[in-house]
């Protein structure tokens, strides 16, 4: 699912529905943690990850597109905090 990260589709899943994530950036920052992994690779993962808990979290496309957005910003709003790049 993620680049050499160990979460599967269900714990994602499994994070929307019982463990009342709220947006994206909530799943993969609070919920998962992936993105102390690995912030770019989870940014890549990202689409997919907000298409799979949409159904979950009532979002419509609009609302995938937005989630994924604010999460990019923030991956590239630390990267260049850090003097990482992207």
């Amino acid at each position: 699912m993620i680049d050499n990260q160990p979460f599967i589709k269900a714990e994602f899943i499994f994070s929307a529905r019982h463990e009342m994530a709220t947006s994206l950036i909530d799943l993969l920052t609070r919920r998962t943690r992936a993105h102390l992994y690995d912030a770019r690779a989870t940014r890549k993962a990202a689409p997919v990850i907000a298409e799979l808990v949409a159904t979950e979290l009532g979002w419509d496309l609009e609302r995938r597109e937005h989630e994924v957005q604010q999460y990019e910003d923030l991956v590239l709003k630390e990267l260049s905090a850090a003097g990482l790049a992207l």
